[in-house]
């Protein structure tokens, strides 16, 4: 009988355990950016990557991002600042911080609206 309740049992508890919610909120940032910027580059940017993600307070995560812009046909680099809401849900603001783009090989500084 314990035998039979055990694999009955069993199976529900790992479902339970599997499905809870054990994200890293570091790796939940790093998703909604990417997200954030897909969503926002209404399909032109290329290759899209999220290099790094660094935490900065609670709310606060820089990251540096790179995807081709497929209308320029020009590699961007973009460091910024995201802004989250307290549970790491959603992006509340950006900031940008450094927008580069790639000319003969190196990353030249510049000034335009990006994604």
């Amino acid at each position: 009988m314990k035998k039979i309740i055990t694999l009955f049992i069993l199976p529900f508890v790992f479902l339970f355990v599997s499905c809870g919610d054990r994200s890293n909120p570091d790796l939940l940032a790093k998703k909604r950016i990417f997200q954030h910027v897909d969503a926002n580059g209404l399909g032109i940017l290329e290759d899209l990557e999220v290099v790094s993600v660094e935490k900065v307070n609670d709310t606060t995560y820089k990251a540096i991002h790179t995807f081709t812009h497929s209308l320029m046909e020009k590699e961007v680099q973009i460091s910024r600042n995201y802004f989250f809401t307290t549970n790491t849900d959603s992006i509340k603001n950006k900031e940008d911080l450094k927008v580069e783009m790639r000319s003969k090989s190196k990353w030249v500084k510049v000034n335009f609206s990006t994604p």
